[in-house]
């Protein structure tokens, strides 16, 4: 490369004071290059980009600051919020059961109703999301939710608990798909990685934080009475608001984001996505928006199809119909069908896992398997619910269990950068179809042990599933992808709600048998499906 030839007018390219400033060819350019604007400005060793540049190179130049810092703070309500709403239920089943006669079926369908709601929507949600983008439809999301979730908590009769569970199901669908990916891109690759892990972490948090409030609210006997009687509130009403809170609070801190400038790349909306890019480097830096050192930006996505498609509502079906064509159709029906199995081997035993803990402990201490403490308390509910009494080390052995589940997750990014995430995830489905099979048989002491290691091995195996979804589909259908992957496992979740005390009715072992093939079935299925990978350090964020 020649010398730089100085010049003086540092103030045009940056706003600063009139100082000197070189003038550098790029590596591999020669002077007709420059000519065209292939050019790189130097001043005060910061680097002036006048070509286009690209999405990652834009995004590392804004820094890392008050604006990540703000993002961090927000991913930890935002990532609860799913957690909370889907496993709200199952902690105040052993006592709403009481106050609103509900059968081993009604329980099914009301641990299922969230989840159909989900289903029911996030193919749409999705697809919303990759045409229109994703910040406002965050807070929407996130404050629907909110509203329907303390719906739900008031709800005097078991139908009106299972409309409103279901339309919070509806409205948090969106979110809990598009915020994994609203992060990954406002992040650069060198905390991209991180801030995927304490996206898990988190999750992984509220579920040791809810059984907490649990435990605070749950037990005591306390009861108001509002609308001369015609709405009771008792304390596992109060747990269920309090639950809606995360929702609330992501709903209200995302309305004032901006929208991701790689949707506004793929977009091709150069303009918008620049601007945002200055005010993350202005807020990060504390300099003024004209100093973001990048010039102009590369389209991420320009085929001819987005050049001629100015319609919203044309774009809306060609990203659906993208995904079940070539060549993204094999890895569509690949993630659905691992997700399909996987959430129904997960969530059958996890929104279970308050009643069981709570029949268990019901017995006292005697040496019965967990059959046998599930065939002592199989009967009609008792006509005072006044009496019924739950008591706090069920939350307690919750909150262990997800703790051991938080932990684990937080290992499994380590595991797999030496044995990668193919191994990881088909060892971990193994083992918990060894432990499902043996559960049953198995003193009833013995559960929470076995709960724990089993929530860790398969949750771990549904993150991955999710993490590959993201890697084989590009940006444009990127969200679509995820939320057809977990509409698919919500199917499954469902279904396994509802068919759990069916089974339960005919024979105590058969639902622990099923479960068992179905984590069969996974390992084998990615085992020889899902190639193996040399790049242990990125397979540590998709399985995180």
């Amino acid at each position: 490369m020649s010398n730089p030839t100085k010049y003086s007018g540092c103030k045009e390219a940056t706003g600063k004071t009139n100082e000197a400033f070189e003038l550098d060819f790029l590596p591999g350019k020669n002077s007709a290059d420059s000519a065209k604007g292939n050019i790189t400005q130097r001043c005060q060793n910061e680097i002036i980009y006048e070509e286009e540049v690209d999405f990652e190179t834009a995004l590392e130049k804004t820094g890392f600051g008050k604006f990540n810092i703000f993002l961090l703070l927000l991913s930890f309500p935002a990532s609860c919020a799913s957690t909370f709403d889907t496993a709200s239920l199952p902690y105040v089943l052993p006592t709403a059961s009481c106050d609103l006669n509900l059968t081993g079926y009604d329980r099914g369908l009301l641990n299922g109703a969230i989840y159909t709601g989900m289903l029911t929507s996030s193919f749409i949600w999705g697809s919303l999301s990759d045409t229109f983008g994703r910040q406002k439809l965050l807070a929407v999301g996130y404050l629907l939710d909110a509203c329907f979730s303390i719906g739900a908590s008031l709800s005097q009769s078991k139908w009106a608990m299972f409309a409103f569970k279901f339309l919070s199901g509806c409205a948090i669908a969106g979110p809990f798909s598009m915020i994994m990916t609203y992060m990954s891109e406002m992040f650069s690759k060198k905390y991209r990685d991180s801030i995927v892990l304490s996206s898990g972490i988190y999750m992984s948090l509220g579920g040791v934080i809810q059984p907490m409030i649990a435990i605070a609210l749950i037990p005591k006997t306390m009861s108001w009475e509002i609308l001369d009687g015609g709405i009771v509130i008792c304390s596992w009403r109060i747990f269920l608001i309090l639950s809606a809170v995360p929702a609330l609070i992501s709903g209200i801190l995302t309305a004032f984001c901006v929208e991701s400038p790689k949707f506004l790349l793929a977009k091709g909306n150069k303009t918008k996505a620049l601007q945002t890019f200055q005010y993350m480097y202005s807020v990060n830096t504390g300099k003024p928006r004209e100093t973001y050192p990048v010039k102009s930006l590369r389209n991420e996505v320009q085929t001819q199809n987005q050049r001629d498609n100015n319609s919203s509502s044309q774009s809306f079906v060609k990203t659906i119909g993208s995904a079940f064509t070539h060549p993204h159709l094999k890895h569509t029906f690949l993630c659905c069908g691992l997700q399909f199995l996987a959430l129904n081997s997960l969530n059958t035993i996890r929104l279970w896992l308050p009643l069981l803990f709570h029949y268990i402990e019901s017995i006292g201490g005697e040496p019965l398997n967990t059959c046998e403490a599930i065939a002592r308390n199989d009967g009609p509910q008792p006509t005072d619910c006044s009496k019924v009494s739950v008591n706090e080390s069920i939350y307690m052995q919750v909150m262990y269990t997800n703790l051991t589940t938080a932990i684990f997750m937080s290992l499994s990014s380590y595991i797999v950068k030496c044995v990668g995430k193919k191994i990881l995830m088909v060892c971990g489905f193994v083992i918990s179809a060894a432990i499902a099979i043996a559960m049953p048989w198995l003193n009833a002491s013995y559960a929470i042990y076995l709960a724990c290691l089993y929530l860790g091995l398969v949750n771990a195996g549904v993150l991955g599933v999710i993490g590959l979804a993201v890697e084989l589909f590009p940006t444009s259908i990127r969200t679509l992808a995820v939320s057809l992957t977990m509409t698919s496992g919500r199917i499954g979740v469902v279904l396994g709600s509802i068919a759990l005390p069916l089974f339960l009715s005919f024979s105590c072992w058969a639902p622990f048998m099923i479960i068992s093939i179905l984590c069969t079935l996974c390992a084998v299925i990615i085992y020889f499906t899902v190639p193996g990978s040399t790049n242990k350090r990125t397979e540590s964020a998709v399985i995180s």
